[in-house]
């Protein structure tokens, strides 16, 4: 048995320990990917990224979701992706997760990101209610893999050219 936030007791397994688990284990790999980009940009977003992961955690063990900070940082991560796509080649086939040590660090953080947004689904879908913060939750975490997906493939194709050189 195992604490959650307001002094509940809980089994090891519930899902409120597993989707908090998962979320913990994204944001460190993502503090990995963090310590892996060089540019000040991309190491300042994933940081916001870490402590907006704090939070999602935090409304799940049962605190206030700070709402307006996670739509803000979907909004970012929106961008960026959207930044990154005119830069980038069109796919046109599976992109296997590798390129270097950055772009590989960032894939490890993107699966990690998806493991616990399903995670987070499967518990949000248990509650027998739901509020909008569940949702907003669900698509901070959609569109956080989406950016790591896009700056995987950015840092693939820098190291890439840094290897042919």
């Amino acid at each position: 048995m195992t604490g959650v936030y307001g002094g509940k007791r809980v089994k090891k397994y519930d899902i409120q320990v597993e989707v908090t688990g998962a979320l913990d284990e994204a944001n460190a790999f993502v503090g990995v990917a963090r310590d892996a980009v060089q540019d000040v940009e991309t190491r300042v977003a994933l940081s916001n990224t870490q402590l907006t992961l704090y939070s999602v955690m935090a409304y799940l063990a049962g605190a206030e979701l700070n709402q307006s900070r996670v739509e803000e940082q979907t909004a970012a991560l929106e961008k960026m992706i959207d930044a990154l796509d005119k830069t980038l080649p069109k796919l046109t086939k599976f992109v296997l997760p590798q390129g270097g040590p950055t772009a590989t660090a960032l894939h490890v953080a993107r699966v990690t990101v998806r493991d616990a947004e399903r995670r987070l689904v499967l518990y949000l879908d248990s509650k027998e209610v739901s509020a909008p913060e569940d949702a907003t939750c669900i698509q901070y975490l959609n569109r956080l893999s989406d950016a790591l997906f896009m700056l995987a493939r950015k840092y693939s194709k820098e190291e890439q050219i840094a290897s042919n050189k």
